[in-house]
């Protein structure tokens, strides 16, 4: 009888809909915990990172503190990472301040003996073991609270990163996708898109995602990025430079900085390498969770790299390893380790974190291209680079693994490669209830797969007891067949923040569409003889679909666009904070930009019940030119007239479609005599409010 297999056979279905109804409790309860503390700042505007520090130092004689919000107040943390937490203290008089090194922190898990989360005395939160716990800080009477489930999806090199930013008095995932195809106002960008878009909108397919485009420094080809959520920064390497780009990704409203590269590093590599017809200086990245520092796989050797300060550091491994064109870290063994796979060579590599040593071991392919692993269980998988053929890797013994080659692995189509792997493992308060899924396709193809990997108490790792389906992707909305790019590291897997749900990320060749897929529906196939590797079993064109109802009943495919756009605002909104009466505030630039090849007639005015409480300098002319921008500047100079004063501005840009897209930015801004919390209007949440970091129009 075949070992317990994750979410497979009819009998498990049944129960993992009972999970994952508490899962969807508990996760739910998470968001519910954090939206309120994130109310606690909305006062004037604020989100989940930001803070308004109208009190400075001391409180004032008669303000007390309020409140305690605990940042950032994503309610997931991977496994093995450090993340430092904030306590802002929020005051009486509408003011916050950090007040970090005056709580007293502490972490439980109930009902049990682990605490998956533990946390220092200087807020340093450590995802320990898979599970939740409540993270407190305490200052007197009043106490911040903040949910941590700890995760994984493992730690491999890919194209996108994936991180979780303050949205309206919420928090969804992001993804920050290097644009390579085509220059954006005569630069390459990064475009953030919203992977939750669709909670957000009534209209399927959904016609907007972007939340920023970030571009790059003149000359500087993005090629893929890494995103660390401790410290809201995404990093971004070229395959054709050694400089490394570090965004500011906070996507909070008063920190001017968002959005934007603040600092460019150069990595000490000057050589070239090419694996699958990509040449490369730097070849692979990827976030080691532990320390915080990016590691790169390049041309001349393995180097860690310190996000802030920009320092590279030659990691000393002894034989010297092959470059690889993928790599997947295991911070959590008791030798922590990279596994690596290098194409031309043939290698698969194990190299030890801890010795610094190299183990070149036999995966039983002959051009290994990607690696994953599902660091719960143990296993992993390395694919082929030119073939469908894959190994299965037992790591219980990060010593000793054992590899066992699968040939002919089923797909749809041509070529007969699957090259593409990520392994996602969804969230759970119990290692057991957990499911891993890997996803693998095809690099300038169309082919899906989904392997349900088995449980963490099964000991071995066959093809006996991993059930396989595939099929081809289903159309993007602008009815061409989705194809990937060439680049087969492009493709992730995530937990969704938003919805208690496992994704898989993939990007098609034109850069235009991100396909977020669902393993939800994997439940569904399940049936008293599930197929097996390397057969396995094609998914019928209603179930792997895109759309809504008669069409698409499972609803697994989600199409984001990353658009071409013609218009950018580079904030939805302002929080000025509390000014007093007869102070007028510095000049809060905001750029306006026409990032498409046609003129563009604007208007631009400012409206709301306290707009004379405001000022609005406009540089921009009656016409955008092709790829340029123009800058308006906001003042916010209280009268006296009492409250929160709010006011909105409006961009009406012509793109010669009927109707004109309207696009506002919401200003806010307090009164210290007069302001009482209630704060400003929230948006109505209409397609042209300010609940969008970036509002634009599509061509």
């Amino acid at each position: 009888m075949r070992a317990h297999a994750r979410g497979l056979h009819k009998a498990e279905a049944r129960l993992k809909t009972k999970i994952s109804r508490v899962m969807t409790t508990s996760r739910l309860l998470v968001l519910a915990i954090m939206a309120a503390s994130i109310t606690l700042l909305q006062g004037c505007g604020g989100n989940s990172n930001n803070i308004t520090a109208s009190t400075t130092g001391n409180p004032a004689p008669g303000v007390t503190l309020q409140a305690i919000q605990i940042t950032p107040s994503t309610s997931l943390i991977g496994l093995a990472e450090n993340r430092q937490l904030r306590a802002i203290g929020v005051y009486s008089d509408g003011g916050s301040i950090d007040i970090t090194s005056q709580v007293t922190w502490s972490s439980s898990s109930a009902g049990s003996a682990t605490n998956f989360v533990t946390i220092n005395s200087q807020g340093v939160a450590t995802g320990a073991a898979i599970g939740l716990s409540v993270v407190s800080a305490t200052l007197g009477p009043v106490i911040g609270v903040l949910q941590l489930e700890v995760e994984t999806n493992g730690y491999t090199s890919n194209t996108i990163a994936v991180l979780s930013v303050p949205y309206k008095t919420s928090i969804l995932d992001a993804a920050y996708i290097a644009v390579a195809q085509t220059e954006i106002e005569g630069s390459y960008a990064v475009q953030e898109v919203n992977l939750d878009a669709d909670q957000f909108t009534n209209v399927i397919p959904v016609p907007v995602a972007l939340l920023a485009s970030v571009p790059m420094p003149a000359g500087f080809v993005p090629n893929a990025t890494v995103a660390s959520q401790t410290n809201f920064l995404v990093a971004v390497i070229s395959y054709t430079s050694p400089d490394v780009q570090i965004i500011d990704a906070s996507n909070v409203s008063s920190d001017v900085a968002n959005n934007t590269v603040i600092s460019t590093f150069t990595a000490p590599v000057t050589q070239k390498i090419t694996f699958n017809g990509i040449t490369c200086m730097i070849c692979a990245a990827a976030l080691n969770p532990s320390n915080g520092q990016l590691l790169l796989s390049t041309a001349q050797g393995f180097y860690s790299m310190d996000l802030v300060a920009g320092t590279f550091t030659a990691l000393p491994f002894t034989p010297t390893p092959a470059p690889a064109a993928n790599f997947s870290l295991n911070p959590t063994a008791t030798h922590p380790y990279i596994l690596t796979a290098n194409p031309t060579t043939g290698e698969t590599q194990m190299l030890d974190l801890t010795t610094n040593s190299v183990t070149t071991v036999n995966s039983g392919l002959n051009a290994p291209g990607a690696t994953a692993l599902d660091l719960i269980s143990d296993y992993g998988v390395v694919v082929d680079s030119l073939t469908n053929s894959e190994s299965l890797l037992s790591l219980t013994n990060s010593l000793s693994p054992v590899f066992t080659p699968i040939q002919d692995v089923a797909l749809c189509g041509s070529p007969t490669v699957m090259n593409m792997a990520a392994m996602g493992v969804s969230a759970a308060s119990i290692p057991s209830q957990t499911i891993a899924t890997l996803l693998t396709s095809q690099s300038s193809a169309n082919c899906a797969g989904f392997q349900t990997f088995p449980a963490v108490d099964t000991t071995s790792l066959t093809t006996g007891n991993i059930d396989y389906f595939y099929g081809p992707m289903p159309s993007t909305p602008d009815g061409k067949e989705f194809v990937n790019g060439s680049d087969p590291n492009t493709i992730t897997t995530f937990n969704d923040v938003y919805k208690p749900n496992n994704y898989g990320l993939l990007v098609d060749a034109n850069q235009e569409w991100i396909a977020r897929i669902g393993f939800g529906f994997l439940s569904n196939l399940a049936g008293s003889s599930p197929p097996l590797l390397p057969l396995g079993e094609v998914i019928p064109p209603l179930t792997l679909c895109a759309g809504t109802g008669v069409q698409c009943p499972t609803g697994s495919v989600v199409y984001l666009p990353v658009p071409s756009t013609e218009v950018t605002l580079s904030v939805p909104s302002i929080n000025f904070g509390t000014v007093a009466v007869g102070v007028a505030t510095p000049e809060i630039p905001v750029t306006v930009a026409n990032i498409g090849p046609n003129i563009l007639p604007d208007q631009i005015s400012l409206g709301g019940t306290s707009s004379s409480e405001f000022q609005l300098l406009n540089s921009c002319d009656v016409v955008l030119q092709p790829h340029s921008n123009c800058t308006i500047d906001v003042i916010f100079a209280p009268t006296g007239s009492g409250g929160a004063a709010s006011a909105t501005v409006t961009v009406i840009a012509g793109t010669g479609k009927e109707p004109d897209v309207t696009q506002t930015i919401s200003l806010c801004g307090n009164e210290p005599s007069t302001f009482t919390g209630a704060g400003c209007p929230t948006s109505n949440g209409s397609s042209s409010s300010a609940v969008r970091r970036l509002n634009l129009i599509q061509k």
